[in-house]
């Protein structure tokens, strides 16, 4: 039997793959592990949701990478980054890298959403790289509430184990959490 039949895993649309350098969410995160800052938050659509990083080295270099799922013509991408001093400091600037290459921009708080040109062509990968943020601090992490990509919608789903073989009478159910269950006195 595969190992992978019996997991629960996320199938992507629209997208083949979103990673970062590093993620709260990651099981090596610096502090506690919180999936709600994983790097799929970032494409998610939601401003209110976003990726995080988790960088014993600071926030220079921390990178969020989506992988498209068929090669497109990309000329702008629109950025929303994490204004929150209990992330990191604010970013500065940025790289954004595509398969056509990378062209460098400061960025703003005083603008929330921030519209980037890009090195215009045909790409089936958009990596936003953090250059700088203020004061070039070293420490702290950073935050990107929303990448969006012209055309690009992504969507996940979770795909249950197909190994499930419920009795005759009994359809199969599953249960998910959010990771943390605590016992209830009987």
């Amino acid at each position: 039997m595969s190992a992978l039949r019996h997991k629960t895993l996320a199938d992507y649309q629209g997208v083949r793959s979103v990673t970062a350098s590093s993620s709260v969410s990651y099981a090596d995160a610096v502090r506690v592990s919180d999936p709600s800052g994983q790097p799929f938050a970032a494409v998610d659509g939601n401003a209110y949701t976003a990726w995080q990083s988790s960088s014993f080295h600071g926030p220079q270099g921390q990178w969020l990478d989506v992988s498209l799922d068929t090669p497109r013509q990309v000329d702008e991408v629109t950025l929303r980054l994490m204004d929150d001093r209990r992330v990191g400091w604010p970013v500065t600037r940025v790289r954004i890298t595509t398969d056509a290459g990378s062209v460098e921009h400061e960025v703003s708080n005083d603008e929330p959403v921030a519209r980037l040109p890009v090195a215009a062509g045909i790409t089936g990968n958009v990596r936003v790289t953090i250059h700088d943020v203020a004061a070039n601090r070293q420490t702290g992490n950073v935050g990107i509430a929303e990448l969006a990509i012209p055309g690009v919608t992504p969507r996940r789903a979770l795909r249950v184990p197909g190994d499930v073989e419920p009795r005759e009478d009994q359809p199969p159910a599953f249960s998910f959490s959010r990771g943390r269950c605590r016992a209830t006195p009987a």
